[in-house]
């Protein structure tokens, strides 16, 4: 998963920043679907629908590294401990 604040211009090479989290994904079914249904729905209740659409799928990262970038050329990496 990466999320970044660029503007596609040419200021984002000296002032973007990024972080992406690598692990392993999996969709969430059955009880457990429905507890973290609660709690999405908890912060976001205007999501209701949406949430119950049979093409929405609910899904688990386990992050195993963190890399953090900045100024183009600056990276961080935090391995997540098991």
């Amino acid at each position: 998963m990466v999320l970044d604040n660029r503007s596609n211009r040419v200021v984002d090479f000296r002032k973007a920043v990024a972080a992406t989290a690598l692990g392993r994904a999996k969709e969430v079914r059955g009880k457990e679907r429905a507890k973290l249904a609660k709690l999405y729905l908890a912060k976001h209740p205007h999501l209701k629908e949406f949430l119950s659409s049979p093409t929405c799928a609910l899904v688990r990262i386990r992050v195993e590294v963190y890399y953090l970038v900045w100024r183009f050329q600056n990276v961080f990496e935090w391995k997540v401990r098991s």
